[in-house]
């Protein structure tokens, strides 16, 4: 078992949809900042964006790894059909109606196969770094200098009260934790001394 099946069992967490509080233009050569998941541990459970370009590029990323590309391009077959499949992003609404043009109406949907833990403590372990964050960019492909993405979303399971978790972490598994949770411990636990 992973530390996610067993948060029923345990209390100081919530599931919280992030939303998009305002429209974000994206322009070409520059990568943009969408969400930096900085407020709470936690997983991400699935990403949705809208935007009016097919070659506009939202991802998640982890410090010096992307992790998934939401490019409406990329996404969508060249028989206009979409398709789904754990750990892949997929594109449910193509809709580009003059073919010279990247202009149009585009969903991508991303839900991992298994939830997907980020932490607020970033590489060297300082609270206040980022861990998990959510950029933008415009493909050179586009026929516009810029686009806009008009929504964005993230479902996601974040631990509000750290110290209750703890807590009811260690009375569910004891003094021994499965070697199997030792990763996921690890983000919920940080670096606690035995």
């Amino acid at each position: 078992m992973s530390l996610v099946e067993y948060l029923p069992l345990l209390r100081g967490w919530e599931f919280q949809i992030w939303m998009l509080p305002e429209p974000v233009t994206v322009v070409k050569n520059r990568i943009d900042l969408i969400n930096r998941f900085d407020d709470y541990d936690g997983w991400l459970l699935s990403l949705s964006v809208i935007c009016d370009d097919a070659f506009v590029s939202p991802y998640f990323h982890y410090p010096t790894i992307p992790l998934v590309s939401l490019m409406p391009y990329g996404l969508h077959s060249i028989l206009g059909t979409t398709h789904w499949g754990a750990q892949e992003s997929y594109c449910p609404m193509y809709y580009r109606p003059n073919p010279l043009s990247s202009a149009g109406l585009y969903v991508t949907e991303y839900e991992p196969a298994y939830p997907m833990p980020y932490k607020t403590y970033g590489i060297t372990g300082k609270k206040g770094e980022f861990r998990a964050e959510m950029l933008a960019e415009l493909d050179v492909n586009s026929t516009q200098d810029s686009a806009t993405i008009l929504h964005a979303d993230a479902g996601r399971i974040v631990i509000t009260d750290p110290e209750t978790f703890k807590s009811d972490l260690k009375e569910v598994l004891g003094t021994a934790i499965p070697p199997t949770l030792m990763d996921f411990c690890r983000v919920a636990l940080g670096k606690e001394k035995k």
